[in-house]
């Protein structure tokens, strides 16, 4: 065995009820995960008389002159997750663009707020 194998330490720090200085690596049982056949499975089926209105609406706002990949990127993720309407905030050059990648956003261009 090499020198490194053997110089092994394992530091153990016992369990204080101090502060934790880490919170964000811990899991709670509501943390979201990940949709699994299972999990898809338990989610309730959208009604045969349901209409987009019910499941919401997400205003996208971004893209900034020459980057506008991102506000498509997240109006496309929220179109996938479920969202009933998607609009999009951005600059007038990006809207063509907008709406011959995702026709069913509703595109809007602005130069400031």
């Amino acid at each position: 065995m090499g020198k490194a194998l053997r110089a092994q330490v394992r530091i153990i720090l016992p369990d204080i009820g101090a502060f934790d200085p880490m919170p964000q690596t811990k899991h709670p049982s509501n943390a979201p995960q990940l949709l699994s056949s299972v999990t898809v499975a338990r989610l309730p089926a959208r009604q045969a008389h349901a209409h987009k209105g019910d499941f919401g609406h997400v205003l996208v706002v971004g893209g900034d002159l020459g980057i506008g990949g991102a506000v498509l990127l997240s109006a496309e993720a929220a179109l996938r997750c479920g969202a009933g309407l998607v609009s999009v905030a951005t600059r007038p050059e990006h809207v063509s663009a907008s709406l011959a990648r995702l026709p069913e956003v509703m595109c809007l261009g602005f130069c400031s707020a």
